[in-house]
């Protein structure tokens, strides 16, 4: 847990909400249309995301979110 614990508290209220959606399997597009942003939005917020949560894809964030049982909700 500790080499996750600085990267969680740094995430945004947003990158929180976007992070729950992805741990529920929600796409990009449904991500946008939940939280009222555009898909580019949500593409460019997800990167930022998996740098500070320091994994590649979406998949590995959201195994670490439930892994670490990280408290994603805003």
């Amino acid at each position: 847990m500790g080499r996750i614990f600085l990267q969680r508290n740094t995430l945004s209220k947003k990158e929180k909400e976007m992070l729950q959606l992805l741990t529920w399997g929600r796409t990009n597009k449904e991500i946008a249309g939940a939280l009222r942003v555009s898909p580019e939005t949500v593409k460019m917020t997800l990167k930022n995301i998996f740098r500070k949560l320091r994994v590649e894809n979406r998949t590995q964030a959201a195994v670490l979110a439930v892994k670490e049982q990280l408290n994603v909700r805003a």
